[in-house]
Parts: C-alpha cells; structure tokens; sequence
C-alpha cells in the first residue's frame, strides 16, 4: 500500500493504492511527522522546505533557467534547482524520497535527472543517487552508498506531457521498495528489492545536498539536465511506502497491558504508530478490541476507540476524542469515512442587524460547531448582515449568504479580540473570508488538530493587506493592513481563508496597531462534516472497569446495555410467555421485565409458582425497541434466559425448568430481542416470596477527561468525573456518584442519575466553587446548580441534574486561601504547598484532610452544620466572601474589647459561638464536605480576606475525624499519640469559651 504525499490543489490525488478516504499524506497525517524535508512547488511554497520534522528548513535556489511559475518548478533543460542547508539531516539510514514530475520533452539522448544526490565522479568513494528518465520512456533509480542498486520500470511506461510519481524508499532492516505510477495513463510499476547496506550518507554534495532537475557530474559541474515541470520533491526518515496491519489492536485472552510497546497484536498494529489504515482514521487514531482478561489499554494519542471486552479492564483514552467502552454490547458511532458539505451560520445566531453576539453552539447537522471569544479594552463583536465579499468562499455549491457575518470592532489602539470556532468532529476543507482589514488593523488565524497540534492555514490576500508568517509555522498566518478604508466588499482589503484539515479547533485574534479604529467582517464558514453511523457491538459481557478518556470530547460506556429491534416505531407488540407442561413438578417464580428505549423499565409481571400453572401463558406488552429479559427465581437468585431473534423458542434449564418464548403478534421473531443485558443489584416486586437479581453488573469508574464528552455508567455503582468541557452523564442503574472537582469542569454538564436497581444517586460538588442549588421536582431530585464568579457573585454557567437523590454542596471547599502564588481553593491544596501564616511566614502544610458528611448525618449531629459567615460580617470588609466553615472552626478576632477583657488583642473563637453576630448562621444542607490543613504547628492562616486557625489536633479534633486519617497524623506527628504529646501542640492564640465569647461579642 502506498501514500502519497497530498500536494497542492492544482493536482489530482486519485490513486488505486491510496486507502479509500484518503487522498494521500498530509500535514495531518501520520507520515508528515517524519517529513525532513518538502519542497511542494504545488502548493505556492516557491523554494521554500517545509518539511520541519528535523525542525530545519533546508531552502533552495533557482539557477540558469530554473524558476518557479504556475505552482510548479519549471525547467527548461539548462537549470537547476539546489537545496541549500544542514546536510546531516538528510544523512538517513532509512527513508523515503517522493517526486511528482512532467517531462515536456528529452533534452539528449542520456537519461535526464530528475532528483540526484552527490557528485558522480566520485559515486566510488563517496557515494551518489539519483532518479532519472530515458529517451526510451523509462525510470530509473541509481543508489551507490558501498552497496550499488540499478533499478527501472520497462521502456514506454510513460510518454512525455504524462504526470508521473516516483516513491523510492530503503529500510536498514533490508526492505527496499521502487514504486513508480502513470497518474495520467492509471499504470503503475513495483519491484521490492534487497537495501541491506545502503543509505543516503553520501557525499558532501558541496552544501547543496540534493539537486533537482540536474545531475552534478563532478564538482560544480552539472549536465543531463531536466526539460519539464517537478511538482514537489519529498524526503522522509522512514520507510512510508510500505506499512503492516489491518488497522485494529488486538488483545490477548489474557491480562494485557496494551500501550505503545505492545506487539501482540498477528497483523502487527501498535499503539500510536503512525499506522492507521481503515476510513475515517489517521495518524495515531487507534482501534483497539482488548478482548478477554483484565487488561489495561492505553491509548494515547489520537481519535481512538477502545473496546474492553470481559474482564475487569483499566482504559485511559488519552488525548484526542475518543470512543471508549469498558464492555460491549451497546451502539457505537463509528466514521463512514465519507463527508458531506456543511456551514456555519452567523445569521443563526438569531441576533439582529449591529446586535451584541454571545457564545453559542450550532449544530450543522453532522458536527456540533460552538463559538467563544475574549476581548479585552472596548472592542464589540457583533453580527453584522451588511453586504459581505464572499467570492471564492468553497461552498456546498448554494453560494455563500453575503448577509450574514460577525463583526470585530476594536475601538482603540491596543485593543484586542480573539475568536474560537471550536468543532465537535474534525472537519476537513474549511473555507471563508475576513472581509474589511483596513486602517490599523492586524489579523492573525491559528489552526489546531484533535491534538492541539497547529496545522497549515492558507491565506490569500487583496493588494492592500500584507501577508506575514509571524511564527515560522507552514507559511503565513497573518494580515496587515497597510492603511486607508475599504467596505465590507473590498477585495483590496479582503483575505480568503483556507485550512485543509482535519481541523478541531481556528482561532482568530483581531488587533489594532495604531490610532486609527479597526473593523473586521467574518463569512459564514464551510467545510466537509464527517459522517458517522451506529454500530452494534457485540459482547454482554460485565466487568469492574477503571476508564479515564483524557483530552478530547470522547464517549464513554461502562457496562453492557443492549437495544431492541430498531428504534421506537410506537407500535405495541405482545410478548407470550407460555408455562412447558414437561416441567410440572419445578417450583419458583418467573420474572418478566421490560426496559424501555430510555433505559427505564416499563413492565415488571410475576408469575408465581409457574410450576403448578402448566399450560398457561401471560402476555406482556412492549413497543418495538425495548429490551426485555426473562428470570426463573429459584433459592433466592434470578437465573436470566436469553432468547434469540432468529429462532422460535430457546430453553434455559434451571431445576429442570424449560420456559418456551413466543413472538405471537406476526411470528416474523423480529419485534422482540430478549437479551442478557444486566441491570445490576436489584430488590423486585414480588409475589409469593423473594426475588433478588444477581450481582453481576460492574462497578466502573469513569473520568471523561477535557472535551465534551458522553458517558454512560450503566449496570452497578458507578463514580464517574465528567472533567473539563460540556459533558453528558448518565448513571444507569443502582447507586452512581458523580463528581464535580471545579466551577469549570462543570459548567454545561448534563447528569442523569437513573432510577433502576438499588437506587440512591450522588452529586458531589466538592471543590466547584461558590455555587447555588435549585431543585425543580418536588422530591428534590431534579434542578439545577449556579456557579458563581465570586460567594454572592453573578452566574457563570449551570449544571442540570436529573434523578439524583443526595447532593453534596461545596461549603469549605470553595475558600480561598493565601498562598505565595496567590489565592488556592483549599481543595487544590496538597502537601508540600506553602501557605501564608500571621506569625511565621510561609509554612509547608504537613497534611491535608478531607471529611464528606451526609445529609442523614447532618440531620443526626446537628453539632456538625456548617456555619456561614457573610461578606463583611467580622467588620472591615472582612471575609472578602461568603464563607462557609465547620461549626468548632475558630476565626480569628481582634478587639479593643478583647484586650480589655482577655490581655489579648487577637483571641481565637469558634464559629458556633459567632452566630449571635449579624451576617453568621448555621445553614441546613443536604450534606457537607469539610477540609483540614495542618502545618508543624498551630497557625493562623488567611482564607476568604479573614484570619482563621490551621488543624489544631486536639482531644475533639481527632476523635471527629476517621481511622485512617488519624493514623495518617500520627505517623507525621508521632508524639500526638498520647494526650501529653498533644498538650505541646500549643494553639497560636488564647481560645475562648462560650460564655466568653458572648460576653465579647455583647
């Protein structure tokens, strides 16, 4: 299979031996990351290498009557072009060179020189290669590095004005490769041959290290010159012609550890290889099928998916927008490998004429596209439907609307903003213009991958805008104005914009450089949408699984779930389930359970004592979709039979018990899928004694990493972290947490807790910050949460939350504590960090620890409600915030008062005995986390603008925490152990009483 490089736009790309989706290597493909050198004359690179996987540009120059004209490198039988630079690089024991050219006629009667390398006088001593054409219609390839190889296709494979391609490539481990195609003709030639030793270390070419369109004979001297054009010229450090795999890695029946170095795979796929084959895929995009056995998958980089299989399996998706599933047996959406032309529309946005725009989020169809920006000074960003230059925009063949924009309005030299156009699949082929960059304004477009990679970025420009490459970066990136006005319909001042892809991410900063105010208009935007299909996978297997999905918007299942026959038609069939008089002597119950298309189960029948109900049936009724599962109960346990589609009956043996299942509506066996789907560790309704369900659901444990990410827990008592980004959670069944570690990985997170199974479901809000719940059902299992910028502050964004039975608010954590760097959520603080104390400087936090109460416990020890302390209330403005602080937590107050009553000026008092004081209370809440930091001593530390005590393990203190976080104190602080020991742990200020602290605060 061979790769061609993509050259520019002016060529075709059809190859037979290009895998289907795929035109050939690009930027963004796997092979561009050993390109060491490129000079694609194509794509306008002049003689420019932009090829920087070495990180050098080894650049050339035009001589005699080589130049460069109409997106290729002319030559006209008496030129050259040399590559100049660092000639190490090049010096490869192992590669590939590419060439795509096209002779117009022979200049003699010995073979012309397409690509050469060293002096050929000296091919003995030092070495020397080449490609070449013969008057005969031939090519040919010379290498003499100690070893010699000749190689050519036959006479007549190509007639001149043919455009032909050339991959030549040598492997140390002795897998050599000449591949030669007529892309005008579709023929094609290959011979593989031995490379055992040969390499391209040959010569020192005189600093020019490979020539093009001539052979150097001797030094400084150059004949058997080229007549034609050379499109491009491509040298790689890799073998990229010749790859291995089916595209998927597969595990073993055992435990694996699949990760880069993984090579148990019979086809020869690894890990992050640079090898992806199958549509849709590239680069590091892994397919992994783990298989049996607790396995561990790392994926790494990439869009990869990732199947566990059985097994108690551990899967970190990494970076890239990842698939992930801990067990099978669910819809997947897997690329097709095709696209299809999609837009982004400003005029959506449903903002009038001159109107402020905010961020929003368009779905386009095939991809979701949100848009976000940041300004800074008095810059507005506004849509704008005045007339738009919109020529040359690749649309879907409509034509662009020239009404429909988003403008950037400066107002003031300095000012800024910076646009993000954000897709939820990379896109491909993206198109639009920046219309209007006149007076002082400074445009500059980044594009970024899947991986945070930037990527190619074409721009092209009116006369009056300057074009700079401000970052060395695949050419340029920004324009300059150079001064006066034009209209939105300007060419002068109008830049098409080109980003070929894939692309996940464009970022586009508007700036102003001087006095005069800039305005910038920005099109519609298009591009080539992937588009993706459902796919059922196969296993009904569960297992405990651990999956981590890292970077990327990625979609996470933990156990099996399996769909009906096609959607929800709305039709109603009838399932019958009929008594096998074989069996008249069994005992027990029958369960019948229907789960709907939403995962809610709809129907729950009991057939008591089925043995001594021979010949009767029962009839459940169920739309098309739903799942259904039928249990014999026997000796406490629910042993579950599965039916299949394609066959009338099915037996499952349990004490010689046979039940028979019936589709009786139309017998086509196609309305009803009976599955072993598990719904976990549940108590069913019964009748006539008990039914438990078997425990065979896993208990996962998600984290969905960065990205907008969907997950889906399941069966069993899930804990799943959504992470950063807008994610989509569902729990399933029995009892799930779901964990919020901050204001910004929550913002936008959608969470369904479930209702099947043993039922209790947890958000956990420790560490989110400021924050307000709202319950919305009157069981208080619905609502939504506020977070705020500030205790008492504006909303910056909500979570929904649904069927959640227990949410923990953030009460300690949220307070921000003084540190070196700045003001830390407590909950981001660890051992080691130094925090600022009142007496002694900066101090190293020895431990740190954590308390989750229930709301139950709450209820039962009322002693441990949290107190709030409102902004302002100690006086002077101080706390900075509300705050919220353990009931025994002491604050520190200094007074007159204090002086007078206690010879102290700074006492410490417990916030219980403050809440006579307006602005302190005690709060009722669902549940309460609460956070120690303990220093070598006692400390007085800042938090929320006010001073308050560190962990001071006393008597109380360390009775009130667990076990283990006791023994975790002791073994820092050995001699706290005994009552004694913990006598010299002195507290940093005079404590007072109740009745003292009534008498100061009256």
């Amino acid at each position: 299979m061979t790769f061609w490089w993509n050259c520019g736009s002016s060529h075709t790309h059809d190859s037979g031996s290009t895998p289907s989706g795929q035109d050939g290597i690009g930027f963004g493909d796997p092979a561009a990351q050993n390109l060491v050198g490129l000079w694609d004359f194509s794509d306008g690179a002049a003689k420019a290498d932009t090829g920087l996987a070495d990180g050098i540009a080894q650049n050339g120059t035009y001589i005699g009557d080589a130049s460069y004209s109409t997106d290729a490198l002319r030559l006209g039988g008496n030129g050259r072009f040399s590559v100049s630079g660092d000639d190490d690089p090049f010096d490869l024991d192992e590669g590939t060179i590419m060439v795509q050219f096209n002779q117009s006629s022979q200049v003699g009667s010995s073979p012309d020189t397409i690509v050469s390398r060293g002096e050929y006088a000296d091919r003995g001593s030092e070495g020397y290669f080449n490609i070449q054409v013969t008057a005969q219609g031939a090519v040919t390839v010379y290498h003499n590095s100690g070893e010699k190889l000749s190689l050519s296709t036959d006479n007549g494979f190509f007639s001149t004005g043919d455009e032909v391609r050339v991959a030549y490539t040598w492997d140390e481990d002795g897998t050599g490769t000449f591949v030669v195609e007529n892309v005008t003709d579709g023929t094609s030639y290959s011979e593989d041959f031995d490379s055992t030793g040969l390499s391209m270390d040959i010569g020192d070419n005189d600093n020019q290290n490979f020539t093009f369109g001539a052979r150097e004979s001797d030094d400084g001297s150059y004949d058997q010159y080229f007549n034609g054009h050379i499109d491009y010229v491509a040298v790689f450090n890799a073998d990229v012609v010749n790859t291995n795999g089916d595209g998927i890695v597969e595990g073993t029946d055992g435990d694996d550890l699949i990760d880069i170095t993984y090579t148990g795979d019979p086809d020869g796929d690894m890990i992050d290889n640079n090898d992806a084959l199958l549509a849709g895929e590239e680069g590091d995009d892994d397919i992994v099928l783990a298989g049996a056995g607790d396995d561990t998958v790392l994926a790494g980089a990439g869009h990869d998916e990732v199947y566990g299989g059985s097994g108690d399996d551990t899967i970190k998706g990494g970076a890239g927008d990842d698939l992930l599933v801990g067990d099978g047996g669910t819809s997947v959406r897997v690329a097709t490998g095709e696209t299809v032309r999609e837009s982004f529309e400003w005029d959506l946005a449903g903002v009038s004429n001159q109107g402020n725009l905010g961020e929003f989020t368009q779905d386009t169809g095939n991809v979701d596209v949100s848009f976000s920006y940041d300004t800074t000074g008095s810059t507005q960003t506004q849509f704008s439907s005045q007339t738009q230059k919109v020529h040359s925009i690749d649309t879907d063949g409509t034509g662009a609307d020239a009404n429909s924009a988003m403008g950037s309005v400066t107002n003031g030299q300095g000012n800024t903003g910076t646009y993000e156009l954000g897709f939820s699949d990379a896109v491909e082929d993206v198109s639009f213009r920046i219309n209007d960059i006149d007076q002082d304004g400074v445009v500059k477009v980044t594009a970024y991958d899947a991986a945070g990679n930037e990527i190619n970025v074409d721009l092209t420009g009116g006369y009056k805008v300057t074009l700079i490459d401000s970052d060395g970066q695949f050419g340029v990136d920004t324009a300059d104005s150079e001064g006066g006005s034009g209209q939105n319909t300007s060419h002068e001042y109008s830049v098409l914009v080109d980003v070929p892809g894939p692309v996940s991410r464009i970022v586009i900063e508007h700036t102003q450089d001087g006095s005069n105010n800039s305005g910038i208009s920005v099109t519609d935007v298009y591009y080539d949408a992937p588009i993706y299909e459902l796919v059922d996978t196969a296993s009904t297997s569960n297992g405990d699984d651990i999956i981590d999905g890292g970077d990327g918007d990625d979609t996470i299942y933990g156990d099996s779930i399996t769909d009906g026959d096609g959607a929800s038609s709305g039709t109603t069939d009838s399932l019958t389930l009929k008594i096998d008089s074989k069996n008249s002597s069994a005992n027990g119950n029958v369960l019948v359970e229907v789960t709907g298309t939403d995962g809610s189960v709809t129907v729950q029948t009991i057939v008591t004592d089925y043995g001594n109900n021979v010949g009767n049936s029962y009839t459940v009724n169920l739309n098309d979709g739903d799942t259904v599962r039928v249990g014999i109960a026997t000796n406490g346990e629910t042993h579950w039979s599965n039916v299949s589609s394609d066959a009338q009956t099915t037996n499952v043996t349990e004490n010689s018990a046979t039940l028979n299942f019936e589709d009786w509506t139309d017998n086509d066996y196609n309305d009803v899928v009976i599955t072993a789907s598990v719904v976990g560790d549940v108590t069913l309704p019964t009748t006539g004694g008990d039914i438990s369900g078997v425990a065979v659901s896993g208990g996962d444990t998600i984290t969905g990493g960065a990205g907008d990410d969907t997950i889906y827990g399941q069966g069993g008592a899930d804990t799943i972290t959504g992470g950063q980004g807008a994610d989509t959670m569902s729990g399933g069944d029995d009892r799930d947490t779901f964990i919020v570690d901050s204001t910004g990985d929550g913002i936008g997170d959608v969470i369904d807790g479930g209702e099947g199974g043993d039922d209790y479901d947890t958000l956990n809000l420790t560490g989110a910050g400021p924050l307000n719940v709202v319950y919305t059902s009157s069981d208080n299992e619905d609502g939504y949460v506020e977070f705020l910028d500030g205790a008492g502050g504006s909303v910056t964004g909500t979570l929904t939350f649904s069927e959640i039975e227990n949410v923990i608010p953030c009460f300690t954590p949220g307070t921000m504590i003084a540190t070196p760097q700045g003001e830390r959520d407590v909950a981001t603080l660890k051992v080691g960090d130094k925090v600022i104390t009142r007496d002694n400087g900066l101090q190293a936090i020895r431990w740190v620890g954590v308390k989750t109460l229930s709301a139950a416990e709450v209820m039962l020890r009322k002693d441990l409600c949290p107190v709030i302390i409102r902004q302002g209330a100690l006086g002077n403005g101080s706390p900075e915030r509300d705050m919220m602080v353990s009931p025994n937590h002491r604050m520190l107050v200094a007074s007159e008062n204090a002086s007078i009553y206690f010879d102290n000026h700074e006492v410490l008092v417990a916030a219980k005995y403050l809440t006579q004081m307006d602005g302190v209370d005690f709060m009722t809440a669902k549940g309460v986390t609460y956070i120690h930091v303990m220093l070598d001593r006692h400390e007085v530390i800042l938090g929320d603008g006010t001073w308050s005590e560190s962990f001071q393990p006393g008597d109380f203190t360390l009775a009130g925490i667990g076990e283990d976080q006791r023994e975790e104190i002791f073994s820092l602080f050995p001699e706290l152990r005994e009552k004694s020991g913990r006598g010299h742990y002195e507290t940093a200020r005079r404590v007072l009483r109740k009745h003292e602290a009534e008498l100061l605060m009256s």
